[in-house]
């Protein structure tokens, strides 16, 4: 064929029709010369640019006959490249094709390792936890046949990451702690510091926060003596939540917006987006119009990355906004939405949390058996996840609406188990709503002698450290039923 000749169809059917005409071998051979020509271009950003065109080519001539050179090989090396381009565009569904086909491919261990690790970090990208956890699994199988401790390790982190998102914190903080010994021993700083991280979110989930802070602060000083800006801001991330969850909002507030300017500067849309939705929870009560432009722009990343998980926190930042606004309506048609998408995902803890906080829209607007509802589902999840932070909370929470509902005996019994599961950890102004709500029982028992201290006591937690507006709204409640 003349290297100058080029041929144009007039439609689609006629190129198809004479390719049907070609003989088997010939198929091959054509397919074998359009990889090469693929191959051999000097311009490699162009040749990238048609990495699936070039990963179609091997294929099919692999499977027309032709025998010109290593066919497999070379498919997976563009099936890669098209897949991290797709990534990169966050053509999710795209860039799982090629990897899946890839890992079709590898026959020798570490490429199937390799293929399996891809597909996990797409998965996980494209918010597919149910489907990651299986493929996590694999990949933790893959790395044990292989024997590296270093790729266990990593299999592992994986692993516990994506039952980390659902909620199963306690088996993924197992699967770390049996890491960490062994990759500090070896010295691999940068291992070490993304398990500790991964380890202080999960110790922060469960309401650990002092085991949080020491896993965090280690972190930080290890991706400090490494000089990466994505690992600093990583930890950061993880501090500044912790700092605002522990009413610390000047230390979170600065933490956080040291670690948007870094994703920012990184160019990394999905943990900037992430970070947008701490920073909104942060200024959700000092600077409300700060928040809402913080979830609107999280939101926007949100769609751009086709990341479900994302969408979904800035949807329920936005729907916490509205009902602060009195904007029931909105606010409960956001919090509805958010629950679809998490349940679609799979996140019984993100499920947990949705449901409380669309029972406390409810039972603030007195529509108190809707309330009650969705708090004992909440509730019924955040057992059934193990977050006992969690649980202790919607165990107040549901007392408050049985009080309001005259159901003092239930609101008791509530109120003792959030007592004695609120020992595990510290929480100041959690345990002054229990003490509050706990004076509310005995005054209505007639105990007012017990009652006023431990009122007084919740009272004064509540103020010291930092009530929001809705438990100061249900103090002046009860002190005026109490007739103060």
């Amino acid at each position: 064929m003349d290297a100058e000749q080029v041929y144009l169809f007039r439609h689609a059917l006629v190129r198809d029709a004479a390719y049907q005409l070609l003989p088997v071998e010939a198929r091959g051979r054509l397919h074998a010369l359009a990889l090469e020509a693929f191959e051999n271009l000097s311009d490699k950003e162009l040749a990238e640019s048609h990495a699936a065109e070039a990963a179609e080519h091997a294929q099919l001539a692999a499977e027309f006959g032709s025998a010109t050179g290593d066919l497999a090989s070379r498919e997976s090396h563009w099936r890669g490249i098209a897949a991290r381009r797709a990534r990169r565009q966050f053509m999710h569904d795209e860039a799982e094709r090629h990897v899946r086909r890839k890992l079709e491919l590898a026959t020798e261990p570490r490429r199937r390792f390799d293929a399996l690790n891809e597909l996990t970090l797409i998965e996980d990208a494209a918010a597919r936890y149910r489907v990651g956890i299986e493929t996590c699994r694999q990949l933790v199988d893959a790395a044990d046949k292989i024997g590296d401790p270093l790729l266990q390790s990593d299999a592992g982190k994986r692993l516990a990451w994506i039952l980390g998102r659902v909620g199963r914190h306690e088996e993924a903080l197992e699967i770390l702690e049996r890491f960490i010994p062994p990759i500090r021993e070896a010295g691999d700083i940068t291992r070490l510091a993304g398990l500790l991280s991964d380890a202080g979110g999960l110790y922060r989930a469960m309401g650990q926060f002092e085991k949080a802070d020491a896993c965090y602060h280690e972190a930080l000083e290890l991706s400090d003596q490494l000089g990466t800006d994505r690992g600093r801001a990583v930890v950061l991330l993880s501090i500044g939540g912790t700092c605002v969850l522990r009413n610390q909002p000047e230390k979170g507030l600065a933490a956080l917006r040291e670690s948007l300017a870094l994703f920012r500067k990184i160019g990394s849309e999905p943990e900037t987006a992430m970070c947008l939705s701490s920073l909104g929870s942060a200024l959700s009560r000092s600077d409300p119009a700060e928040a809402w432009e913080c979830f609107s722009e999280g939101l926007k990343i949100a769609q751009r990355v086709g990341n479900l998980d994302l969408r979904a926190s800035q949807l329920a930042g936005l729907a916490m906004l509205m009902g602060r606004r009195g904007d029931f309506a909105e606010a409960e048609k956001l919090y509805l939405e958010t629950l679809r998408i998490i349940r679609e995902l799979g996140d019984r803890a993100g499920a947990a949390l949705q449901l409380g906080n669309l029972g406390d829209l409810y039972h603030k607007h007195g529509r108190l058996d809707e309330a009650e509802a969705c708090m004992v589902e909440a509730l019924e999840l955040a057992r059934a996840v193990r977050s006992i932070r969690m649980e202790v909370f919607w165990l107040t929470n549901l007392a408050i609406i049985r009080l309001d509902q005259d159901a003092t005996d239930v609101a008791a019994l509530h109120l003792d188990e959030a007592e004695r599961l609120s020992e595990r950890f510290h929480d100041p102004r959690l345990q002054g709503a229990i003490h509050a709500g706990q004076a509310v029982v005995l005054r209505r028992r007639g105990r007012e002698d017990e009652a006023r201290p431990l009122w007084e006591s919740g009272a004064k937690a509540l103020a010291e450290n930092g009530a929001n507006q809705d438990w100061e709204a249900m103090v002046k409640r009860w002190e005026a039923a109490a007739g103060q």
